[in-house]
């Protein structure tokens, strides 16, 4: 059986797409928010408003992008996790010479200790700062040329809004 290189593998699993929250249709989106929780609307009459959900009337069909506010807990934890038991296996394993008396258990551990540590650290700070999420875009207007090649005379234009 033929392996995969590593540096395939790791494209493969980072690269993965993200998923596309924000072609929910509007309905569902306004399913899933909680009362009280701050969104931000985009709407063609009054612009960008910002407001606790189910605390005032909204015209759903004025919506042309809908925000969700929430916390930035997880990404705080992957960067303080990877920084800080990036930094304590430096530090252990530059502590611990070669003549020295090192069983290699103290690197490995002290890079498991900085990483629990760093993320617990990240994700405290992380929790601190809003981060707002798009759930809801509505599809602008869009211009198309198509050519047909059965009539190479005849180019079409469509415009949708």
């Amino acid at each position: 059986m033929k392996r995969l290189p590593p540096l395939l593998v790791v494209l493969v699993v980072l690269g993965r797409t993200a998923p596309l929250n924000a072609q929910t249709p509007l309905d569902t989106v306004l399913s899933r928010i909680r009362p009280g929780q701050t969104i931000r609307v985009s709407t063609r009459d009054q612009g960008r408003v910002e407001y606790r959900f189910g605390s005032r009337d909204l015209a759903v069909t004025s919506i042309d992008s809908l925000w969700v506010r929430g916390r930035s807990t997880a990404t705080g934890a992957i960067v303080g996790g990877l920084t800080l038991g990036a930094v304590s296996w430096a530090i252990v394993s530059g502590a611990c010479s070669p003549g020295a008396d090192c069983s290699g258990v103290e690197v490995p551990a002290a890079a498991a200790v900085g990483l629990v540590g760093g993320a617990l650290l990240g994700a405290l700070i992380g929790s601190t700062m809003p981060r707002w999420k798009l759930r809801y875009a509505r599809k602008g207007p869009a211009v198309g040329l198509q050519w047909n090649p059965q009539r190479p005379a005849a180019l079409t234009l469509t415009y949708r809004f």
